[in-house]
């Protein structure tokens, strides 16, 4: 047992080794990424940006001053969204139906944070509520 337990970690140690976080420069990020941030969040000064290598998937940070923090994926594309002190989510990186939706249901309440899965996307309003929109905006349910 001893045996297979000590082989497992020769084998399993240099893979796990090669997870990689290291800060990046924002030029660094997916040309995707960079036009995302200049787009929606232009204003935001940027506190420092970084490149995560993990086992299984590759994913860039952005991270502001202000303590928002954008997630990408390796191909440039937000993953998740989030914003602290007071700032929200832009509703235009959203398709508009959910836009709508907020605005007409809970119109006090501002997106401080949005997740992206592979077919939904999960809101959280600044109430604390959190919502369940499909891929294409369509309501699905409160979480």
């Amino acid at each position: 047992m001893k045996q297979i337990i000590l082989t497992l970690a020769v084998v399993l140690l240099p893979i796990l080794s090669k997870a990689d976080e290291r800060p990046i420069k924002f030029e660094q990020l997916p040309t995707k990424a960079q036009e995302f941030v200049n787009k929606h969040f232009g204003s935001f000064k940027l506190s420092y940006a970084k490149y995560d290598n993990e086992i299984i998937n590759r994913s860039y940070d952005v991270i502001f001053t202000n303590g928002t923090k954008i997630e990408f994926g390796r191909r440039g594309e937000w993953t998740k969204i989030e914003c602290r002190s007071g700032q929200r989510v832009p509703t235009e990186v959203l398709p508009t139906s959910i836009g709508q939706f907020i605005k007409a249901h809970h119109e006090e309440c501002g997106i401080v944070e949005v997740e992206r899965d592979i077919n939904s996307l999960e809101i959280k309003l600044s109430n604390g509520l959190d919502l369940i929109f499909g891929e294409d905006g369509t309501f699905k349910r409160y979480d």
